[in-house]
């Protein structure tokens, strides 16, 4: 069980993108510092705070972006990849995840959760 998400034009889905819900967090929790984003744990462990140091309202609406449903469209997408092209990670899923939102522009696609 995970996260799918949809790559979506004219209510056709083309293409998804599978990733368990703890590696989506683990992620973006890894990329939030590179882009001037934090997340810090509040008072219940379930709690979990955004800060940012340069708000961008693309990268708010993604670090903030529910896990399990919802859309993001293709021009935060257009706006995602740029920011996102130049980071290296260790973490595995990210090059597979940069490499769906490449294809998710090119192709002006949109996602869509579940």
């Amino acid at each position: 069980m995970g996260l799918t998400i949809a790559a979506v034009k004219y209510g056709k889905e083309f293409d998804h993108f599978k990733i368990g819900y703890l590696d989506f967090k683990d992620m973006r929790e890894e990329i939030a510092p590179l882009v001037g984003y934090e997340y810090r744990e509040g008072d219940n462990p379930f709690s979990i705070q955004l800060y940012c140091t340069k708000e961008k309202d693309f990268l708010t609406r993604f670090f903030s972006h529910s896990d399990c449903d919802g859309k993001i469209m293709q021009a935060d997408l257009k706006k995602l990849y740029e920011e996102f092209k130049q980071i290296e990670l260790k973490q595995g899923s990210f090059k597979e995840f940069l490499e769906f939102l490449k294809l998710s522009v090119n192709q002006k696609w949109h996602w869509e959760f579940y």
